[in-house]
């Protein structure tokens, strides 16, 4: 600093600042006129050189068309290192590391030395120099088939082997942190969890283009890229997947297709591409219960439609259904239809998609894309319930989200072309309370619906042993004049009504001789059982034991009835199953009831106790006398002999065997008399 202390005239020139006063000392940053070059997404350092550096000083980065000291910082820089003390430095340079650039642009570097007023832009009012931030392309919006594999590439320069992408939904923020959680939405699989397939370019620490081959998407969504430069961070986290690189928007048809059907009702299904794309007939579909798929198509068992789905129509009449066949297309390729299609049962289902033929469409994974789903909302199929003739007979069925009051059974024939909806509904006759049954809402009483809220349907009691068909009807329209049997087209199970022919049949058998009873029937089991009690016992009923009247066959349950299984020997020529009963030689004469037992309809499962023998089967006579009394006659007299039994016939007979010849043998002896 030179001083001047005024010359003759007043005024100071050049020659009167003679005397050296002080010297200022000016402490700040040295302007580079060399960028600083940064990759997009890649930690990068910015060096300032200069004079008293220290870490108070400040920078900002700004874009490069405004001045410093009039724009904040920049939103290209979202790791804002740049906004503290620098990370590293002496007094004539300071570092800021660690500073991530979001796009590829040029940028002006400002300076701050304010050292405590470094707080608006106007503060950083010193040019440092520029900053380059380049990469790869940005901004990119790639349309890939949805499930199929598709190749995401990146151009640019400052491109590495060590980059890494994410894909997630579009709502998720590159840099947070999700960032590095692959979208759900992308096949596990495929997703790019490593290197790029792809590496092009000259310098390998420079790649001017990266790719990652085979990525499927299989959901009908936006999708944001984030890369990972350079395995920052190892690539772990979500701030390490910071740079923001494109959207994908793939092709394909929307998940929008949404039945609510009823089982044995056709239904049209209907799927629609979503905007911008277009399907193929060589499209396919498959429809799998969600107990398969657990809701996502591609697992396991998704190549196979639900057993659930017919390959045959009837409405009225029979037409193969659209099952394995090519869609209909509609509205210039954005619509494809399958009709007529029909499910016959309820539950829940997913629609799966494979695209275009893809794989073949022959594998679960060919069928990864969801488009829709189909509720199909009416009562259980396959149901099973056994009755016994002339005994009452009751079907329960559980309470669905669109059963009512006003619902309804109909019984057909068990033959194989017999179909719910179309039959005619059996002769009333077969039940007491006819075939064509209204419902009352009640609770379960069977182990499988304790305590459910079910439709109790009384049929009365079967009068012919066999197996029915069970139709179901829902809607107030089922108890109205008008109902048809096409309204009764739900297939709900069946009805096996066991029982003998011939309840009232006597049975004769004679003491000290092998009995074997052949009984006729239908729904006859092996597990099922005959017991023999007193006459004046109802069956079903009762305490009292007869014993061991038998011997040789069969066993005594706890309660000391004789009780005996059966085996079926053929079918008789109007299709009653035959069974016979081996009981034994009997031993004591009188006059018993036959009472028989289903087991499927039995307490614990098995024919046991009295109660579980509710069925008639008849009556058993065991005739004959135990000749307890010895009869002498004399030779030339006339003899009589006195035989006393339970009961006699006009048709019974006497033979004389010699005194050491055992009754009934073949070789026996008949003396001369």
């Amino acid at each position: 600093v030179c001083w001047c202390g005024g010359g003759a005239d007043g005024d100071c020139t050049d020659a009167d600042f003679v005397l050296h006063a002080a010297t200022l000392a000016v402490y700040g940053p040295l302007t580079e006129p060399q960028p600083t070059a940064c990759v997009t997404g890649a930690y990068c350092m910015v060096t300032v050189r200069g004079t008293g550096m220290s870490d108070k000083d400040r920078i900002l980065v700004i874009p490069q068309h405004r001045n410093c000291g009039e724009s904040a910082m920049t939103g290209g820089v979202v790791r804002s290192t740049v906004e503290g003390q620098r990370t590293s430095g002496e007094i004539d340079e300071s570092r800021w590391g660690g500073i991530i650039m979001l796009r590829s642009d040029d940028f002006n570097v400002c300076w701050c030395g304010c050292h405590d007023c470094c707080n608006d832009p106007e503060d950083f009012n010193i040019f440092i120099g520029p900053l380059v931030s380049g990469g790869p392309k940005q901004g990119t919006v790639l349309n890939p088939p949805i499930g199929v594999p598709f190749t995401y590439s990146l151009e640019g320069w400052g491109l590495s082997r060590h980059d890494r992408i994410s894909i997630v939904d579009h709502t998720v923020a590159c840099e947070t942190a999700d960032a590095h959680v692959m979208s759900g939405g992308v096949w596990p699989s495929t997703e790019p969890y490593r290197p790029p397939d792809v590496q092009d370019g000259a310098d390998e620490g420079n790649l001017t283009t990266i790719a990652w081959n085979g990525i499927i998407v299989t959901r009908m969504k936006e999708y944001r890229v984030c890369l990972c430069s350079r395995f920052n961070g190892g690539c772990v986290e979500g701030a390490n997947y910071a740079l923001d690189i494109g959207i994908i928007k793939p092709l394909g048809p929307s998940n929008t297709t949404l039945i609510n059907g009823v089982p044995g009702l056709p239904f049209r299904l209907t799927v629609n591409a979503d905007p911008k794309s277009n399907l193929s007939s060589a499209d396919q579909i498959r429809i799998v219960s969600t107990d398969i798929t657990r809701g996502v198509c591609g697992s396991s068992g998704t190549a196979s439609n639900t057993p659930y789905l017919t390959d045959t129509v009837c409405w009225p009449t029979c037409e193969e259904s659209a099952v394995g066949k090519p869609p209909e297309m509609e509205e210039n390729n954005t619509k494809e239809v399958w009709y007529p299609m029909l499910l016959t049962s309820g539950g829940a289902f997913d629609i799966c998609w494979c695209n275009n033929g893809w794989g073949g469409c022959d594998d679960d994974e060919d069928f990864k894309v969801q488009v829709g789903k189909i509720y199909s909302n009416g009562v259980k199929s396959g149901q099973a319930w056994y009755c016994a003739s002339q005994m009452a007979c009751e079907v329960e069925v559980a309470f669905t989200g669109s059963t009512t009051v006003e619902d309804a059974i109909q019984i057909i024939s068990p033959e194989s072309n017999s179909r719910c909806g179309l039959a005619e509904q059996m002769n009333a006759a077969l039940f007491t309370r006819g075939t064509r049954i209204s419902g009352a809402p009640g609770l379960g009483s069977t182990p499988a619906l304790y305590d459910q809220h079910v439709m109790t349907f009384n049929l009365g009691a079967p009068q012919t042993p066999g197996f029915y068909q069970v139709c179901y009807c829902q809607g107030t329209h089922c108890q109205s004049e008008s109902v048809r049997n096409l309204d009764f087209f739900q297939h709900v199970g069946s009805i096996t009504v066991s029982g003998l022919s011939g309840s009232e049949m006597n049975y004769v058998c004679y003491i000290r001789g092998e009995c074997t009873l052949v009984l006729q029937g239908n729904g006859l089991r092996q597990e099922d059982a005959v017991m023999i009690i007193p006459l004046t016992d109802a069956c079903g009923s009762g305490h009292t034991p007869v014993g061991s009247i038998f011997e040789g066959v069969g066993y005594l349950n706890s309660r000391n009835d004789p009780t005996f299984i059966g085996s079926r020997i053929g079918t008789s020529d109007d299709g009653l199953e035959t069974w016979s009963f081996p009981l034994g030689v009997a031993k004591q004469v009188g006059r018993y009831r036959l009472c028989y037992c289903n087991y499927q309809r039995a307490k614990s499962g098995m024919c046991d106790r009295r109660s579980d023998f509710d069925q008639t089967a008849g009556q058993i006579y065991v005739r004959g006398s135990s000749f307890t009394v010895d009869t002498r006659c004399n030779q030339g007299d006339a003899c009589e002999i006195l035989v006393r039994a339970h009961s006699f016939d006009t048709g019974d007979r006497l033979l004389l065997f010699e005194k050491d010849v055992d009754c009934g043998a073949e070789d026996g002896n008949v003396p001369w008399m």
